[in-house]
């Protein structure tokens, strides 16, 4: 399951990358900028796609758990902040 997390880890950067460079352009002088443009992170995000690909059943349910239960986290905490957010505006 570590190793799975990791890889959506490096499959986000991957994809990452190549929605920036599509939304801010090539990057300026003194910015990092990959040497070889999309020709890195497109191989990079199949490599790692076929890499999960590779995992074993009970591997993937636990990682498929692990999101669901990870993003479950992060809608309560959005909700709890909105609501928070809301009953600040009204009490002004």
């Amino acid at each position: 399951m570590a190793s799975g997390s990791i890889l959506l880890v490096y499959l986000g950067v991957s994809l990452a990358v190549i929605q920036l460079r599509r939304k801010q352009g090539m990057p300026t002088a003194g910015q990092f900028c990959i040497p070889g443009g999309p020709l890195v992170p497109i191989p990079s995000s199949l490599f790692v796609i076929w890499l999960l690909a590779q995992m074993t059943a009970s591997e993937a349910l636990g990682l498929g758990g692990m999101l669901v239960f990870a993003l479950g986290l992060y809608f309560a905490r959005y909700v709890y902040q909105r609501r928070g957010s809301k009953r600040a505006s009204e009490a002004n």
